[in-house]
């Protein structure tokens, strides 16, 4: 090609070089991002090729603003045509750049004309799962202080699950349960892989399709107000989700999170809707809002100068801190109020979504809930207790007939019931989740409408060895007429998976979990542990399996940052 001569065409050419090289760069960077993920989703299937446009738009705008990436391909661009060396004339043309160009807008447009319709009359879907509520500190769920009064008057039009069993207790094997309805160890969203095993924040896996992905597959709009750091799209929770709205700094409350989701409602077209609003504001250290401060701490108002964090919560697990009662008693106060301050800002905002959006499936839940020395342990994620396993779990809809649920469920059963109620199918339905393992919880609506009856066992485990390092699975069930739970803890570097102890709580009689007897019951210790292992509901994943199966994220240090601010690593971790 001929070269620039005059000192304007050589800067002409340099520009229009730089910005051909930098759309033909991001189209190409972004196309291979795209033919992978492509491969493991399976998106060459029918009706599925609209998900690859929409992703390939999404990374080709990313790129397109990822200054990294610019700079050196603009420079690359500018370079060759300020000395006018691209071969193939493909630098310092206007004809090439508008080409690029106008490659990306095709692409960008290409999503609308393949995009799947939503069934008539199809539902909005929304999720708030407000972290670490345990239910017997809720007012509706008989608690003696009025923490959620006004989301107890909303709970009067909806299902309140008075007995809802979450699968971990903590967050990301929890949430990853929710989206999948399978166990962690199934879904792989848990911390360490073994006692032993150097491996440590993994991810869900990419073979698993994620409940919002069945909702964009059949053309819902789809998005996720996120604040915490095990959330995020390093451990794969981005999947489905045409807008994944990370809020970086923890601190942020209730109302940044939901005028957040307020400004998406605002813009987000036509189209059905499935949001997920994550609250964390109840999550250690507690330090409620001044609106609420002393409802129910009547110590003062002094800064509290003990607070639940990383250092705490494991120095007191390896006999290295105490926590005196009075201490544990204002934090049980602080806590109560971080619970009523959500109250206040949820309740309203949920009050809107109704008026505004009747078409709508609401769900609210907590994750788990936080110990207060109840089995002389603080914080959570370390036990399988019934204070870090039952949560709350509120259901509103379109013909959902409001009550109370007595039987137990589970959040295994969540992704199934929005799936039924959404016209999407109930459990097993391949034409919602593809070909990745179907749920192993199953729809609430026959216990909604009254045609079941009974209490769904519910697996349990820690998620993954966390600190300290163990790792607890069990399941909370009837037998003979009355509720157990049954707990195992085990090494999981044992091929034969055996267990270093193993409790049995009869819950009607001790709800508290004060007494084992596991030796006194050795029927019923045989009876659960054979339901625990039933291959057919496929809820126990060998140590072995599960070590091989593990994906392993790479957190950056902003991200592992933002994961201390939450109490999850130490500052020193690298």
């Amino acid at each position: 090609m001929s070269r620039p001569t005059t000192h304007g065409e050589r800067v002409r050419s340099a520009l229009l070089g730089a910005g051909a090289v930098v759309v033909l760069a991001a189209l190409a960077w972004s196309g291979w991002k795209t033919w992978a993920e492509a491969s493991t989703q399976d998106w060459g299937e029918p009706g599925r090729s609209w998900l690859a446009f929409d992703f390939w738009t999404a990374s080709f705008l990313a790129t397109l603003v990822w200054w990294k990436a610019l700079i050196p391909s603009a420079l690359l661009g500018g370079v060759v045509g300020w000395f006018g060396r691209c071969p193939l004339r493909l630098c310092g043309r206007p004809g090439v750049f508008a080409a690029a160009l106008g490659l990306g807008v095709v692409l960008v447009g290409g999503t609308a004309l393949t995009r799947a319709t939503p069934p008539a009359e199809a539902p909005n879907v929304l999720i708030v799962l407000v972290d670490t509520v345990r239910a017997d500190h809720v007012s509706f769920y008989g608690y003696e202080r009025e923490t959620w009064p006004e989301l107890g008057r909303l709970a009067e039009d909806g299902v309140v699950f008075e007995n809802a069993i979450t699968q971990a207790p903590w967050t990301k094997p929890t949430v990853g349960t929710l989206f999948t309805g399978l166990v962690p160890s199934k879904h792989g969203a848990l911390s360490h892989v073994s006692m032993r095993g150097a491996r440590r924040f993994l991810s869900v896996g990419r073979e698993h399709q994620l409940l919002p992905e069945a909702f964009r597959l059949a053309g819902w709009d789809t998005a996720a107000v996120v604040h915490n750091a095990n959330i995020t799209k390093t451990y794969g929770f981005d999947q489905g989700f045409g807008d994944f709205l990370f809020v970086h700094d923890w601190r942020l409350r209730a109302p940044t999170m939901l005028a957040t989701a307020d400004r998406w409602l605002g813009r987000h077209g036509d189209r059905p809707w499935f949001l997920y609003v994550h609250l964390t504001d109840p999550h250690y250290p507690y330090d409620p809002v001044e609106e609420v401060r002393g409802t129910f701490d009547t110590s003062g108002t002094e800064p509290m100068d003990f607070n639940l964090n990383w250092d705490v919560v494991h120095a007191f697990h390896e006999g290295e801190g105490a926590v005196s009662p009075e201490q544990m008693l204002r934090l049980t106060d602080l806590y109560d109020e971080e619970l009523l301050g959500v109250d206040r800002v949820l309740a309203p905002w949920l009050e809107r979504i109704f008026a505004d959006n009747p078409n709508t499936v609401v769900v609210l839940l907590g994750d788990h809930g936080d110990e207060f020395l109840e089995h002389d342990k603080i914080g959570h994620a370390h036990t399988v207790f019934d204070e870090l396993m039952r949560v709350p779990l509120v259901l509103w809809g379109p013909g959902v007939h409001p009550g109370r649920a007595t039987d137990q469920v589970r959040l295994l059963d969540v992704a199934p019931t929005l799936l039924e109620l959404a016209g999407l199918g109930g459990l097993g339905s391949s034409s919602a989740l593809g070909n990745s393992p179907q749920p192993q919880g199953a729809s609430l609506m026959p216990m909604v409408r009254g045609e079941e009856s009974g209490s769904r066992p519910a697996p349990l485990e820690t998620g993954g060895d966390q600190e300290p390092p163990w790792h607890l699975r069990g399941i909370r069930a009837s037998f003979a007429g009355r509720m157990w739970k049954l707990v195992r803890e085990e090494d999981p570097s044992s091929v034969e998976a055996a267990p270093f102890s193993v409790a049995l709580f009869d819950l009607d009689a001790d709800p508290a979990e004060a007494h084992n007897l596991a030796d006194a019951r050795p029927e019923v210790v045989a009876a659960l542990e054979a339901l625990l292992r039933d291959p057919a509901a496929g809820w126990y994943v060998h140590p072995v399996a599960l070590e091989g199966s593990a994906q392993e994220a790479h957190l950056s240090q902003e991200e592992v940052g933002n994961l201390g601010g939450l109490g999850y690593v130490d500052s020193e971790t690298e």
